[in-house]
């Protein structure tokens, strides 16, 4: 009786480690095909821009040598030089963009028309008050210093307009208003007013 129960334990023993065996070079395999993709995804990694929140949108400047991001920690960063990203931006601009419950999320741009890549521009969360009407405002700044250059702004927009692209050539915009996901609006920006004429 115990030469049979051994018998039965070396074959139970036995099968168990014919099974591990079995599996361990699939094991192996999932783990080496796993390393060889993290290895291949640092090696294509060039940098990486901590920031506080989730980022909503990051675009280089026309001529590729700025990034400019918006995160949802209500700041603009940029950096001057792709080359130099890994740290810190050359600046920080604090911003009312954080609110995206029913809204495309917020994104800055830069006007692709402006060699000197000097101009962003960016939708306005929270508004202000304009002649006793609250408006939210769309925001130019000054890439280089972070300083407000005008507030767009039109008395017939009185909506929130997180997407804002400037046109390639002219100093126009195209805008998308939170009261309709279709509604789009092309404006003239007045350089010298913070108006927002529409004109079409």
């Amino acid at each position: 009786g115990r030469s049979t129960r051994g018998r039965g334990g070396s074959s139970s023993t036995a099968a168990a480690a014919a099974a591990g065996s079995s599996t361990t070079p699939t094991k192996q395999t999932n783990r080496s095909a796993m390393a060889a993709a993290m290895a291949a995804a640092a090696a294509a990694e060039l940098a990486v821009m901590h920031h506080g929140r989730v980022v909503n949108h990051a675009v280089f400047s026309p001529s590729g040598r700025k990034i400019l991001t918006t995160c949802q920690d209500n700041r603009l960063r940029i950096w001057d030089n792709m080359l130099m990203c890994q740290g810190p931006p050359t600046r920080e601009i604090v911003h009312s963009h954080d609110f995206n419950r029913y809204l495309t999320p917020f994104k800055a741009e830069w006007f692709v028309n402006d060699p000197s890549e000097s101009r962003i521009i960016c939708g306005r969360y929270i508004s202000e008050d304009f002649g006793g009407i609250a408006l939210h405002p769309i925001d130019i700044f000054d890439a280089n210093t972070g300083g407000l250059l005008q507030q767009l702004t039109d008395l017939n927009l009185s909506t929130i307009t997180p997407v804002n692209k400037p046109h390639p050539r002219l100093d126009i915009i195209i805008s998308g208003s939170s009261r309709c996901a279709t509604l789009l609006l092309v404006c003239q920006i007045d350089l010298t007013t913070s108006s927002y004429y529409t004109i079409c």
